[in-house]
Protein backbone atom coordinates (compact mmCIF):
# COMPACT_ATOMS: atom_id res chain seq x y z
CA UNK A 1 0.00 0.00 0.00
CA UNK A 2 1.68 3.47 -1.14
CA UNK A 3 2.29 5.72 1.61
CA UNK A 4 -0.27 8.56 1.04
CA UNK A 5 -2.74 5.43 0.81
CA UNK A 6 -1.82 4.67 4.42
CA UNK A 7 -1.83 7.86 5.85
CA UNK A 8 -5.21 8.72 4.65
CA UNK A 9 -6.74 5.06 5.51
CA UNK A 10 -9.28 5.76 8.48
CA UNK A 11 -9.18 2.24 8.71
CA UNK A 12 -6.01 1.37 9.04
CA UNK A 13 -5.41 4.39 11.69
CA UNK A 14 -8.54 2.05 13.91
CA UNK A 15 -6.80 -1.11 13.19
CA UNK A 16 -3.86 -0.11 14.60
CA UNK A 17 -5.53 1.72 17.56
CA UNK A 18 -7.21 -1.50 18.39
CA UNK A 19 -3.90 -3.42 18.04
CA UNK A 20 -2.34 -0.88 21.05
CA UNK A 21 -5.43 -1.30 23.14
CA UNK A 22 -4.68 -5.39 22.97
CA UNK A 23 -1.13 -4.90 23.83
CA UNK A 24 0.10 -6.27 20.15
CA UNK A 25 1.85 -2.69 19.43
CA UNK A 26 3.64 -0.87 22.45
CA UNK A 27 2.45 2.30 23.22
CA UNK A 28 5.19 4.45 23.32
CA UNK A 29 7.16 6.81 21.61
CA UNK A 30 9.59 5.65 19.42
CA UNK A 31 13.45 7.48 20.51
CA UNK A 32 15.53 5.88 17.44
CA UNK A 33 14.80 4.81 13.92
CA UNK A 34 16.75 2.81 11.51
CA UNK A 35 16.07 3.08 8.04
CA UNK A 36 16.58 -0.52 5.59
CA UNK A 37 15.83 -2.31 3.07
CA UNK A 38 12.54 -4.14 3.54
CA UNK A 39 12.96 -7.74 5.35
CA UNK A 40 9.96 -9.76 3.84
CA UNK A 41 8.77 -10.14 7.28
CA UNK A 42 4.93 -8.73 8.16
CA UNK A 43 4.43 -5.19 9.40
CA UNK A 44 2.87 -5.71 12.75
CA UNK A 45 0.86 -2.72 12.05
CA UNK A 46 -1.21 -3.48 9.14
CA UNK A 47 -0.08 -7.19 8.66
CA UNK A 48 1.23 -7.08 5.01
CA UNK A 49 4.95 -7.70 4.13
CA UNK A 50 6.94 -5.28 3.92
CA UNK A 51 8.60 -6.19 0.52
CA UNK A 52 12.65 -6.14 -0.57
CA UNK A 53 10.99 -2.92 -2.99
CA UNK A 54 9.59 -1.41 -0.11
CA UNK A 55 11.57 0.57 2.82
CA UNK A 56 11.14 -0.47 6.53
CA UNK A 57 11.49 1.51 9.39
CA UNK A 58 12.81 -0.16 12.63
CA UNK A 59 11.65 1.65 15.61
CA UNK A 60 13.30 1.48 19.26
CA UNK A 61 12.08 2.49 22.39
CA UNK A 62 12.80 2.16 25.82
CA UNK A 63 9.59 0.30 26.62
CA UNK A 64 9.92 -2.33 24.17
CA UNK A 65 13.13 -4.79 23.48
CA UNK A 66 13.45 -5.87 19.69
CA UNK A 67 12.43 -3.15 17.22
CA UNK A 68 9.15 -3.18 16.21
CA UNK A 69 9.97 -3.06 11.90
CA UNK A 70 6.93 -0.77 9.99
CA UNK A 71 5.95 0.56 6.76
CA UNK A 72 6.61 3.98 6.92
CA UNK A 73 2.77 5.07 7.05
CA UNK A 74 2.20 2.69 9.47
CA UNK A 75 4.78 4.03 12.05
CA UNK A 76 3.78 7.60 11.28
CA UNK A 77 0.28 6.34 12.13
CA UNK A 78 1.30 4.44 14.60
CA UNK A 79 2.88 7.02 16.42
CA UNK A 80 0.02 9.50 16.01
CA UNK A 81 -1.97 6.74 17.86
CA UNK A 82 0.23 6.71 21.04
CA UNK A 83 0.60 10.57 21.18
CA UNK A 84 -2.44 10.82 21.12
CA UNK A 85 -3.65 8.16 23.54
CA UNK A 86 -0.42 9.59 25.92
CA UNK A 87 -1.87 12.78 26.25
CA UNK A 88 -5.66 11.82 27.27
CA UNK A 89 -3.92 9.45 30.19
Amino acid sequence: MPTESQLNDGALRAYIRRKIEDGLLPLTLSKTIAIGAGSGGDCPACDQPITVEQIEYQAFGPRYGAAVRLHWGCHVLWQLECVERLRRS
